[in-house]
């Protein structure tokens, strides 16, 4: 009689085999009814211009274009990148794909409500840009990206201590004031200090 032996390895591997398959129709169940999935930023990908994404166990992708917000420039993405690692979005799942497992996510472009900015609160943000004349900062990790993208621009004027301002590099975090609003509605900024 011939004794039947299981290799352990293909036993884990089937099980495995089994959870990703339930994942992965939960997951198209998900994509065909439109339902806002919940799902982590891993890391930036600047090559593919968008993010890793962890969604339900599962490694997807979703482009900068698929994002809730905009930037001028692509650079300021990378700028902000670092600060929107492992912070929680909820989106769609556009595509889905089992040969190979691929998983694109997109979040529709709405106009997130914009948080009322007061004098003498201090404001956390990341420098998106810098020139010799301002900086532009993202206020968005004030409230934890859930207004999206908040740009604000502190002049190098404003400051008593210049020096500061020369210390500043591209993706500082710093802390800021509101100062009012310039004729394209942008909020002013005046940097209090680093973070």
């Amino acid at each position: 009689m011939k004794m039947l032996t299981i290799n352990p390895i293909e036993k884990k591997a089937k099980v495995l085999d089994g959870a990703l398959l339930k994942l992965y129709y939960k997951l198209e169940e998900a994509r065909i009814s439109k339902k806002l999935t919940a799902f982590n930023i891993v890391r930036y990908l600047p090559l593919k211009s968008g993010f890793q994404v962890k969604i339900g166990g599962l490694y997807g992708f979703i482009s900068i274009e698929d994002m809730p917000w905009e930037y001028d420039k692509r650079s300021f993405w990378k700028s902000a990148a670092p600060h929107l690692t492992q912070k929680r979005f909820r989106g769609k799942i556009a595509e889905l794909s089992s040969k190979p497992l691929s998983i694109r996510v997109s979040i529709d472009k709405c106009e997130p409500t914009k948080p009322r900015l007061a004098r003498k609160i201090s404001y956390k943000g990341v420098i998106l840009h810098k020139t010799p004349q301002y900086l532009i900062i993202d206020l968005g990790m004030y409230t934890d990206w859930k207004s999206g993208s908040v740009i604000g621009i502190a002049y190098r004027h404003s400051y008593a201590n210049e020096r500061m301002f020369d210390q500043l590099n591209v993706g500082d975090t710093c802390t800021s004031s509101f100062h009012g609003l310039t004729k394209k509605e942008i909020p002013i900024l005046e940097i209090r200090r680093t973070v």
